[in-house]
């Protein structure tokens, strides 16, 4: 539902911009930098070959891609259940390249914390969504 939300948010700003001929960071203040980082999308629910599109990303210029955390893990899984998301990560920083790990908010709570604490070690760049925003305790 919040992303939904973001999603008309995002395009209400694009169409003001559009009517009045500006671009869109004037209506929200003005350019603050003249260069940004860029990440690219690489997995998808069964990201076994992330190595290979990592690879494809950087023959592009990319330095940082993002991916799913896991494939389909259960409400409560086994630990060893996450290990595979460890190792795509390990992949990908092993080219050399950062990676963002997307939960999708579809990890319970418990099995969130325990992929958090695995992939500590492994630095990603960040990680999203790991609980769905409807989850206040989370």
């Amino acid at each position: 539902m919040v992303s939904a939300l973001f999603g008309i948010d995002i395009a209400l700003w694009d169409l003001k911009a559009r009517k009045l001929g500006v671009p869109i960071h004037q209506l929200l203040g003005g350019k603050v930098r003249s260069k940004l980082k860029v990440y690219a999308w690489i997995g998808g629910d069964r990201p076994d070959d992330v190595e290979i599109q990592a690879k494809g990303r950087q023959d592009q210029g990319f330095k940082v891609v993002k991916m799913n955390a896991t494939e389909d893990v259960g409400w409560m899984d086994t630990p060893s259940a996450l290990d595979s998301c460890v190792e795509r990560l390990k992949a990908v920083k092993n080219l050399g390249m950062d990676a963002g790990i997307d939960f999708h908010g579809r990890i319970h709570k418990p099995m969130a914390k325990q992929l958090a604490k695995l992939l500590g070690p492994h630095r990603p760049m960040f990680i999203e969504e790991p609980l769905l925003s409807e989850n206040i305790q989370g």
